[in-house]
């Protein structure tokens, strides 16, 4: 079988003479994408909304208490271990209103029906990939513990 790569070196001639690759390279990238719908281009380019939240919600007029809202809020993507965006942020930089917030927004996301690229994911489902990101260290494990015994989700 012939690699995309392969395929794509290959040129035709057109109507006029011209020669024409196969795919292009714009085609060839959309074709590469092995997990889920998106080019790396396209996914970094979803990844962005974190900012776009702080900037947003840095500019709401908080209360001393609540100053650091923005900060939770732009950090929902980070993991303890360093592998979440878009700072890479770790366990020592993440404090405990950032981490629910990472916890529910992954639960929203396997579990919400309104999602166009893929059915909903049942909540017992949801909540073993939850404690596997605890397990390797992405994920608070005292918090994802009580979010599942407690049935968080269930109360919203």
């Amino acid at each position: 079988m012939k690699t995309l790569e392969e395929i794509a070196s290959k040129t035709y001639e057109d109507l006029h003479g011209k020669a024409r690759p196969y795919l292009t390279d714009k085609e060839l990238e959309c074709l590469s994408v092995k997990q889920g719908n998106l080019t790396d281009v396209e996914y970094k380019r979803i990844q962005t909304h974190v900012e776009h939240t702080y900037n947003i919600v840095k500019n709401i007029p908080f209360t001393k208490t609540l100053k650091n809202v923005p900060f939770f809020s732009a950090s929902h993507h980070e993991f303890l271990d360093g592998t979440g965006y878009p700072r890479g942020l770790t366990s020592d930089e993440l404090p405990l209103q950032a981490r629910i917030l990472a916890i529910a927004d992954i639960f929203d996301a396997l579990t919400a029906v309104d999602r166009p690229y893929r059915s909903a994911m049942p909540a017992s489902k949801a909540c073993q990939v939850l404690r596997a990101h605890a397990k390797a260290g992405r994920l608070d494990q005292a918090v994802v513990h009580l979010f599942i015994e407690e049935a968080v989700y269930e109360k919203i």
